[in-house]
């Protein structure tokens, strides 16, 4: 009965076995993968970027996209359809549940490589050469949102066409940038084999119940996991230094707060010292009092964000099999990481505090945010993020608690990175 249910599920669209299962038993990228197409139309432009197709080539391309697309929709009403059947037929079969999902990952993998034959074939020759930069890139947007701990998702090449440095210091550091797409790619497809070798015993697992044979496998998926993250810092540090003195720190500021949101979110306390200094009518001593203790803050915030990265890179990486051994315990918090949390919270408050009473009321109550933060006591603000995701979240820009742009954002400086 568990399996006919689990094959339902997946047909409904649910795609893992139940809300309670994907708590213990953790990713559910490859299910999500099965039903999703490798290229889309929403790629033409990447395509016409990356390949530089021509005016008499993209109405070609857009009909090839426009076909494979119904040839994918039309695979997958079918692998619905088998699975319903299978789930109906052999409720306590498991091979005979997944076999239609089996088979589909290889019918869309050839479906895959039918258009880019095609697609090839209306390239020239220079334009070949451009393929696998192409591919790489498709790869990078269909998997690294697929990740799970902070840093693993970050897009590095997405920040820097943000940034748009000028084009002679891009072509200074394109060589590093080829690198990183390399590396990043080779780090993305291991991931991938990691996860495709793993997906029948973890599924196996979750049918069972079997916690402890999904923690193990869930170290092996988690090992590679975190080698993409390592390469990812590796390439931050890389770009960095070779986009060059100006560029290079502004890069490397909105890159570590994408990779690790959490730990290098700019710090709304800071920009209420900001906001002060502002202020028309502040004494001298005021004045002298605000920059000191702000100046303290930032020496103080420096050292816990060094503390913390830490532990986000420690405690991230062993979530998923703390939740799959304790399936009682559904978040799988660390009591490491959550005191980190108390910390920050502790400190940015007492400065808050301080500031409030350097500042007469009247000041203090004209601070943008200021009567929010004191109501508060800054525990929504600085509240748990969500791992992985903010690996690839893109900081909002202006306006907000935690949101600033990078000219906003205080420097992070190399001793951050461990």
């Amino acid at each position: 009965m568990k399996h006919s249910l689990f094959a339902a599920l997946i047909v409904a669209g649910a795609i893992v076995a139940s809300p309670l299962s994907h708590a213990q038993f953790g990713s559910r990228s490859l299910m999500v993968q099965a039903f999703e197409p490798y290229i889309m139309q929403r790629d033409m432009p990447l395509m016409v970027a990356i390949l530089d197709l021509d005016e008499t080539q993209r109405p070609i391309v857009d009909m090839l996209l426009e076909d494979y697309m119904a040839s994918f929709a039309a695979g997958i009403e079918k692998v619905r359809a088998q699975m319903q059947d299978a789930g109906s037929a052999a409720k306590e079969d498991l091979t005979a549940l997944l076999r239609p999902l089996n088979n589909w990952s290889r019918e869309r993998q050839e479906l895959y490589n039918r258009f880019a034959e095609t697609m090839k074939s209306v390239l020239s020759p220079q334009q070949l050469d451009r393929w696998p930069a192409f591919e790489r890139a498709i790869r990078r947007e269909r998997l690294l949102p697929q990740s799970e701990i902070s840093g693993e998702g970050v897009n590095l090449i997405g920040i820097i066409n943000d940034l748009a440095p000028p084009a002679e210091v891009r072509a200074t550091a394109q060589p590093v940038i080829e690198a990183y797409e390399i590396r990043i790619d080779g780090a993305l497809t291991e991931r991938q084999a990691r996860e495709e070798e793993n997906m029948g015993p973890m599924m196996d697992a979750m049918v069972t119940m079997d916690h402890q044979r999904a923690a193990e496998l869930q170290d092996r998926i988690m090992a590679a996991r975190v080698r993409l993250r390592d390469a990812q810092e590796i390439s931050i540090e890389e770009i960095s230094t070779a986009l060059g003195a100006d560029w290079g720190p502004r890069f490397r500021v909105i890159a570590m707060q994408r990779a690790f949101p959490e730990v290098f979110s700019p710090n709304s306390v800071i920009r209420l010292f900001d906001a002060a200094l502002e202020i028309a009518d502040l004494t001298p001593e005021q004045r002298a009092s605000i920059t000191s203790l702000k100046g303290e803050m930032e020496r103080e915030w420096e050292g816990l964000s060094r503390e913390m990265l830490t532990v986000v890179k420690r405690d991230e990486p062993a979530a998923p099999k703390r939740r799959a051994a304790a399936p009682a315990e559904r978040q799988g918090r660390s009591p490491e990481l959550e005191a980190m949390r108390r910390k920050r919270q502790d400190l940015a408050e007492r400065y808050r505090q301080q500031l409030e009473h350097i500042l007469t009321p009247e000041q203090y109550a004209d601070l943008p945010g200021a009567q929010r933060h004191a109501a508060q006591g800054l525990g929504k603000q600085f509240g748990p993020a969500t791992p992985g995701g903010g690996g690839v979240t893109t900081m909002p820009k202006g306006g907000g608690d935690l949101g600033a742009g990078a000219d906003d954002a205080a420097p992070i400086p190399p001793t951050a990175i461990e």
